[in-house]
């Protein structure tokens, strides 16, 4: 209980500060609106990510609404918060917790998975909440054998930023990265996507493909036998994404 209470409380001082710089709480944040598009219609998908001063550490909350939904009612949120670290010389992001829930569309009950990740053990404990019996209680699950860059799935941008593969692979004209991806949305978000296997770690690799003409980067993500496209501004922020096997489509809201 002590945990999930500092928890809040670190997510509360993020959620409180408004607009890019710095507060009070000393976090400084960025905010973006993009218009989400998928099977089931439209809607508002919100990035919300920040830098604790005191401990570096990288939080991200992705939030998804109805079109024209008030912020205070979410379909759909991700809080995801990772350390910095290194890793061979190389600056990673470490993920270290999440909190994730949803509401389906045939449920009036909240779904919840909370992570932490146990350094201790090398595995992520899972806690679940649920009206369904079968994603309820407790679990532990080791990472993968070996070494390497493990990215919460909400935090891709940010996490492969980290290590200078973008402006890398941008100089060379060529590149590949390969790493983990942690479903912070799991075991849900397999519920929601077609093909992707049930399991929180996934092996991934991020592909550099070519320098679009209006200043965008673009940048192929594969996973599961599948692509998601990936559009990035020049200092390597989202600006569209898409994952056609999903019909997922996601565009930056004009400023």
């Amino acid at each position: 209980m002590k945990y999930l209470i500092n928890f809040l409380i670190f997510v509360f001082l993020v959620s409180c500060s408004s607009g890019g710089g710095s507060n009070k709480s000393g976090i400084s944040r960025a905010k973006k609106y993009y218009e989400l598009t998928d099977h089931s219609g439209k809607f508002t998908m919100i990035r919300e990510t920040g830098k604790a001063k005191k401990s570096n550490d990288l939080v991200v909350i992705t939030t998804i609404l109805p079109l024209e939904g008030n912020e205070k009612k979410p379909l759909e949120k991700s809080i995801t918060i990772s350390t910095p670290g290194m890793l061979n010389k190389i600056p990673v992001y470490r993920p270290r917790l999440s909190n994730y829930f949803i509401w389906f569309e045939d449920s009036k009950e909240k779904y919840f998975t909370k992570m932490s990740v146990n350094i201790t053990t090398r595995s992520i404990d899972i806690s679940m909440k649920s009206p369904e019996e079968k994603w309820n209680g407790n679990r532990s699950i080791p990472f993968p054998a070996g070494s390497g860059v493990f990215c919460f799935f909400n935090q891709i941008i940010e996490c492969v930023k980290r290590t200078n593969f973008f402006q890398e692979a941008i100089k060379q004209g060529d590149g590949n990265m390969n790493f983990h991806v942690i479903w912070d949305g799991y075991p849900y978000v397999q519920e929601q996507l077609l093909g992707i296997p049930d399991r929180i770690f996934e092996p991934v690799t991020m592909v550099y493909e070519k320098n679009e003409k209006k200043n965008f980067y673009q940048f192929t993500l594969k996973v599961a036998g599948q692509a998601i496209f990936y559009f990035l501004d020049k200092d390597f922020n989202m600006v569209k994404k898409f994952w056609t096997t999903q019909g997922v489509s996601i565009i930056k809201k004009t400023d």
